[in-house]
């Protein structure tokens, strides 16, 4: 199975490394970014479902614009979730501590600290969006 996926994740000519800039919206990178996931949460019975459309329908592992299964959907969207989790861990700072000091008039006006925080805080809120996301199809799945 593994080769499959390294078949399919590097077709596009690409390494197995893949970074992808993302935000919230439904654009290339976004789709891109979901597309990927499907294919590392792919099951042998997804993969099966991928090579029976063919070459030419997924040309490449970012080409996965729909759900393979509702398994496939949910396993991608917890990938998803842990490592939004993962990346908000690795920041010194919670995104309330970056507004709080944003808030708070401490930082200079055109600061280096000041524009960098304003920086992350939109890369935080990204990934709490995510995260959320998740989250609240969790909830409904429950109701």
């Amino acid at each position: 199975m593994a080769r499959e996926k390294i078949e399919l994740w590097t077709r596009d000519g690409s390494s197995l490394s893949k970074r992808i800039r993302v935000c919230v919206s439904n654009n290339d990178n976004t789709k891109s970014m979901l597309s990927l996931l499907r294919v590392k949460a792919a099951t042998k019975e997804d993969l099966k479902a991928i090579v029976v459309g063919g070459p030419y329908m997924y040309r490449s592992a970012k080409d996965i614009r729909f759900g393979l299964s509702v398994g496939n959907e949910i396993k991608a969207m917890e990938g998803l979730r842990d490592m939004c989790l993962e990346l908000l861990r690795a920041y010194p700072a919670t995104l309330e501590e970056d507004l709080r000091a944003l808030e708070g008039g401490g930082l200079r006006q055109y600061s280096n600290e000041r524009h960098a925080r304003i920086q992350v805080k939109g890369e935080k809120v990204v990934l709490r969006h995510y995260i959320e996301v998740r989250e609240s199809e969790e909830r409904s799945d429950e109701s």
